[in-house]
């Protein structure tokens, strides 16, 4: 016999991985209360936890073969002893071997802390006794803590003349039908083969009946990933799931040594991929805000103690990834920043404020002009034919104060010849290289625009 395998609703999974761990602040009060609601919700949900990773190793479980749909029963365990409770006839051991006759077999494996696997006591009953000639059903306690006297007190006051036998601490057949949860359903066949296994809510009058006369068992498949670990990271070695598996994902890690700097976009699985490898944490704070990468730095003002951002090349380097299944959009450029935003802990602001800069403008009488060289200059900085607004744009990133360009009228952008050194430059040189390529300059005092990086506060 057999049954059939429906298909379990897929789970969307977000990662995020990260070295350090950020503070989180809660209302403390809420917060017990809510801790205290969780915990009653858990006791009492349709499912429990089957046993514990200690239990599923105990003394000898490693050396039996777990038993899956469609094997025969062992002859080993047809005749293992069990401890039993509750049995109709006063026994306190009995085997399998004793139902060998009937036509089918249901163990149904709980716990004392199953909610839900006590309140089936009721139904376990009627159908014990509505199908005891063809059908021996057992149930087995599958808690390594649950005592004699507390497995009795349980059953006893379930249901009035329960008369159910169950084993006791059933860590032998835990090893031939591993689960994770109670209440398990295994069914065996009279022809000595595992059928199915199911849920509680699976067994009723109908599918036995209809199995008695013949027919399929048609079953949805309990199928618990024993190998789950759930204090492990999802997915990581194949946790709970392929690590191809997910539909979105956020990852946050160390430097990889040996795969280089690197920045990028692709199509993932019909959706979209974006990484950013190897990056310094400014790095990663430009990509989230856009404006910023094209911001010279003396416009920008780093008020952080999360991580030093001036150490150049020895600053930290991290690499971040996100994979969604949406197409690249505002919505996907708005994740990236919240992402680089919690996993920083740092955020941009921009503002306007008050501050000295320099106004740049030209002379009337501006030609194009050939830079001095007295043999100290290095030739290989002189720039010729330049745009006025490049040359003040480059300029930007290597003096203090910010430039402003003021154009005397509408596309008042002529080529110049001017000095561009590549090395930060004091005022005093820097307004020397302005006037030599025919530019005047004017110092003020007032707002301009520009970007703040600061720890996210609380």
């Amino acid at each position: 016999m057999t049954s059939k395998n429906k298909a379990m609703p897929f789970m969307a999974v977000w990662l995020c991985f990260s070295r350090r761990s950020f503070p989180v602040m809660a209302l403390k009060n809420k917060g017990v209360l809510l801790y205290g609601l969780l915990c009653f919700m858990l006791f009492n949900l349709s499912t429990a936890w089957a046993q514990s990773a200690e239990s599923r190793t105990a003394e000898g479980q490693s050396e039996i073969k777990p038993l899956q749909i469609g094997d025969t029963i062992p002859e080993e365990l047809w005749n293992l002893p069990l401890q039993v409770v509750n049995h109709p006839d006063g026994k306190d051991t009995i085997t399998l071997n004793d139902y060998r006759n009937k036509k089918l077999i249901i163990l149904d494996f709980w716990n004392t802390g199953c909610g839900s696997c006590i309140a089936s006591f009721d139904k376990v009953g009627d159908l014990n006794a509505e199908f005891k000639e063809d059908v021996a059903i057992l149930l087995c306690n599958s808690y390594y803590r649950d005592s004699r006297e507390k497995v009795n007190a349980v059953l006893n006051k379930s249901v009035l003349n329960f008369r159910v036998p169950s084993s006791l601490n059933s860590l032998e057949l835990n090893a031939y039908f591993p689960h994770r949860f109670v209440p398990h359903i295994v069914w065996i066949g009279n022809d000595g083969k595992v059928l199915s296994t199911s849920s509680s809510s699976e067994m009723d009058s109908i599918q036995i009946a209809n199995y008695l006369n013949g027919e399929l068992l048609d079953l949805v498949t309990k199928e618990d990933d024993v190998d789950f670990e759930p204090n492990m990271p999802l997915l990581v070695n194949g946790n709970g799931a392929s690590e191809g598996s997910f539909r979105y994902r956020s990852i946050f890690i160390d430097e990889i040594k040996g795969i280089g700097r690197t920045v990028g976009w692709k199509k993932y699985n019909g959706g979209t991929r974006f990484y950013a490898l190897n990056q310094s944490v400014l790095n990663l704070l430009k990509i989230a805000w856009p404006a910023l990468a094209g911001t010279p730095d003396n416009r920008v003002d780093i008020n952080s103690i999360v991580l030093d951002l001036n150490d150049g090349d020895t600053q930290l380097r991290f690499c971040y990834e996100l994979i969604v299944p949406q197409k690249q959009n505002e919505a996907v450029h708005k994740l990236i920043r919240d992402d680089i935003e919690r996993y920083t802990q740092l955020t941009v602001i921009e503002t306007m404020e008050r501050r000295p800069y320099w106004v740049i403008t030209t002379r009337d009488d501006l030609t194009k002009r050939e830079i001095r060289s007295d043999g100290q200059k290095d030739k290989r900085n002189a720039r010729r034919d330049m745009k006025l607004s490049e040359a003040v744009m480059r300029l930007n990133y290597i003096a203090d104060i910010p430039l402003v360009l003021e154009q005397r009228a509408k596309g008042d952008d002529p080529p110049i010849s001017i000095e561009l050194p590549e090395n930060q430059l004091d005022m005093q040189t820097l307004k020397r290289i302005l006037e030599e390529a025919g530019l005047l300059v004017e110092e003020r005092v007032g707002d301009i625009e520009v970007f703040k990086v600061a720890d996210i506060k609380g």
